[in-house]
């Protein structure tokens, strides 16, 4: 009997009315959560909580004595957000090209940053053997191995390797890039 006594006089006490509480708070919220979900997110509050995706649309390989370059059309009539990437190395200085300073040899699409500013470059300010795209009127709009462009409906651009104007006969490889559109 004391032991049932003892059962009464817990409820009876601030820890028994608090323990009391919180398993009838506890209850009420489990069928509350059972009978009304949660509502799923608005379109936009979807977007905004998934990752970007991207589908793949091309590959085209880069010559990197073609000064021109290769052309890229948007195959959208909408504008897009292009991302590339690109694979593999070239040479843009050969090896038996006097100066000690000099990149020589392969580099990748990222360039030789290091190398002094030449302003016959064909995109100046961006690195030497950089992979540069550039639009139809000449302006450069980005460099890299990796990087994304925002292409408007239709819109040619031409990505090729940024060497000096004139140099390009001495250059060597290709290099290969994946272009994809950014959703």
């Amino acid at each position: 009997m004391s032991e049932n006594n003892q059962n009464v006089n817990f409820w009876t006490t601030l820890p028994g009315i608090l323990t009391g509480i919180a398993a009838v708070l506890g209850s009420i919220v489990t069928i509350i959560q059972v009978f009304k979900p949660a509502k799923p997110l608005a379109s936009s509050e979807s977007q905004q909580n998934t990752q970007t995706s991207v589908e793949q649309i091309r590959s085209i390989e880069v010559d990197s004595k073609s000064e021109p370059g290769t052309p890229f059309r948007n195959p959208e009539s909408k504008p897009v957000q292009i991302k590339y990437q690109a694979q593999g190395q070239w040479s843009i200085i050969p090896t038996n090209v006097s100066g000690s300073n000099l990149p020589k040899g392969n580099i990748s699409p990222n360039g030789a940053g290091g190398f002094a500013a030449n302003s016959n470059k064909l995109c100046p300010g961006f690195a030497l053997g950089a992979l540069v795209i550039r639009t139809q009127q000449g302006e450069c709009i980005a460099s890299g191995a990796n990087n994304t462009i925002d292409l408007k409906g239709g819109e040619t651009v031409y990505f090729a390797a940024n060497d000096v104007k004139g140099l390009y006969e001495d250059n060597d490889g290709s290099v290969s890039v994946n272009l994809s559109i950014v959703k």
